[in-house]
């Protein structure tokens, strides 16, 4: 009952507006909606520095590493690099600087570790150091770089505590351990105990500030290798590496630009898989390889350009070889999503014409693939009806077809299928049909959009508007006002039929995809 008195008033107010008001008669309009993919112009990203994301497994005997507290995350740091006995030594955030940076040797004449500063005559000359001023070991002392003078308080042995992690311990007696206080960042002064950021040896808990993980680092600018290996699918994959961290992953960077030469993507991956064809090859431990998974169903049709870059030190980051490749995205969704047009018809347009306006179209969305597929077209009649399911037939009937259009910017099938099942649940909802505006709604107060269960009439061409600018699809509109789908009544004011009717939807806002009758 509800919805036949409501159909018997629209058909009278619909009457009186055919009379004194063009084209009010005329079919829904569609709605614009932004792609899916932002469109950017930058040039690809270069590193001025690089910052590996592994630890290492293994310690190796010479190399140069960052030495990073598991409790705060901050680095190992001898205070502004300075050259001198009795420098303290704290933690400090990662900068890059060479303060940071710590040559590790083993000496197999007492199977211990050495500490070398690489701030003093790069790793020569001062190493970490425990102040015990001629006592023994204990908790509590701080430690500093000095020359090597004192066995006692400069060896130290580098054990593993799982997961990456490892125990500093001074050779002379293993129960201590480096440990830092807190998780501020540490100064020249603060050299006890309790002072913030400092570190020195207490005893061993297992607490977390007393691991450190190892990362190692590059002491000069050695250029990466790596190759683009397969032909892409839906994965991406080579290998990249660095000889002078032979036993460390580096990042890579993918772009992927469309046939225009925009910049559509964007992924930054670390080459730290296994391949033992690597190993066999010389390339390090292995674990330099990249997989990176693409969701090609998010792109528009066309032929994708895909570089990749090997990250290294102060921009020196080469592109792979075999970079770029080209992959090519179909769909296999026909016209799904795209908006269709029929003449509005004789008795619809003659109130309109009366008036000398022109002939305007009915706008629907194609649900199926093609015209011969069952329930087709989801659109909106017009007076006394809901949003219905029609097939093709139906929607045209005896009118000329006027077109197939899809939305200016790129549409990936994942947007046709977003756009279509947005359709299909206006279509459950009790909405009725208005003819002076191309959507009514209920405004929430607390709502940023306007759902399927908000709409409470709506217009042919408001049904394409609706669901194309719900997914951010711009069809009609200026800068401020043009989306529909926004709880907002001045961005549904600005959809009225003195604005924006289905034909200038479709001819002055759409693409023509084509004017012949979709078949298979």
């Amino acid at each position: 009952m509800k919805k036949l008195c409501r159909k018997l008033f629209s058909l009278i107010i619909v009457i009186l507006l055919c009379l004194y008001s063009p084209n009010v008669c005329a079919a829904d309009n569609s709605a614009n909606i932004n792609s899916d993919l932002e469109m950017v112009t930058e040039q690809p990203i270069e590193d001025t520095n690089i910052q590996l994301k592994n630890t290492v497994s293994t310690i190796t005997s010479g190399a140069v590493y960052n030495i990073i507290n598991s409790g705060s995350g901050k680095y190992l740091n001898v205070h502004y690099g300075i050259d001198s006995n009795n420098t303290n030594v704290y933690q400090y955030t990662c900068d890059y600087s060479t303060e940071q940076k710590f040559k590790i040797i083993y000496y197999s004449s007492t199977g211990s570790y050495k500490i070398h500063a690489m701030c003093s005559s790069n790793g020569n000359n001062r190493v970490l150091d425990i102040v015990r001023n001629g006592a023994s070991l204990s908790s509590g002392q701080n430690v500093d770089i000095w020359t090597q003078v004192d066995d006692t308080a400069q060896y130290w042995q580098i054990i593993s505590v799982g997961n990456g992690q490892y125990k500093i311990c001074p050779t002379a007696n293993t129960s201590l351990a480096l440990t830092a206080y807190g998780a501020n960042n540490g100064t020249s002064s603060g050299t006890s105990s309790t002072s913030a950021g400092n570190v020195y040896i207490s005893t061993y808990t297992g607490s977390a500030n007393q691991k450190w993980t190892f990362q190692e680092v590059s002491t000069g600018a050695v250029t990466p290798e790596g190759y683009f290996d397969a032909n892409p699918t839906s994965i991406i994959s080579g290998w990249a590496w660095r000889s002078d961290i032979p036993n460390t992953a580096i990042d890579v960077h993918i772009y992927i630009y469309n046939s225009l030469g925009e910049w559509v993507r964007f992924f930054i991956t670390t080459a730290n898989l296994y391949r033992s064809d690597l190993v066999s090859a010389g390339i390090g431990n292995g674990y330099h390889a990249f997989s990176q998974y693409v969701d090609w169903s998010t792109f528009p049709e066309d032929t994708y350009t895909i570089h990749i870059y090997a990250i290294g030190h102060n921009g020196n980051n080469p592109e792979l070889h075999f970079s770029p490749k080209t992959y090519t995205v179909t769909s296999n969704l026909g016209y799904k999503g795209y908006a269709v047009y029929r003449d509005l018809g004789f008795w619809a347009n003659l109130g309109g014409t009366l008036m000398g306006s022109t002939n305007d179209w009915h706008a629907g969305l194609m649900d199926e693939k093609y015209a011969s597929d069952y329930l087709s077209v989801i659109h909106m009649p017009g007076i006394g009806y809901d949003i219905e399911w029609s097939d093709w037939s139906d929607f045209v009937g005896n009118e000329t077809y006027r077109g197939t259009y899809k939305p200016k910017q790129a549409i990936s099938d994942n947007s046709r299928n977003l756009i279509i099942s947005l359709a299909r649940e206006l279509r459950t909802k009790d909405i009725g049909y208005i003819a002076t505006n191309q959507l009514r709604a209920t405004i929430r107060p607390e709502a940023t959009k306007i759902e399927p269960d908000d709409v409470v009439d709506i217009r042919c061409d408001g049904l394409v508007e609706y669901c194309y600018e719900y997914y951010g699809f711009r069809v009609f509109g200026n800068d401020t006002y043009w989306d529909i789908s926004k709880a907002s009544a001045q961005n549904i004011a600005h959809h009225h039929e003195n604005n924006i009717m289905p034909k200038a939807q479709a001819q002055q806002y759409l693409d023509l995809v084509t004017t012949s009758v979709p078949n298979q």
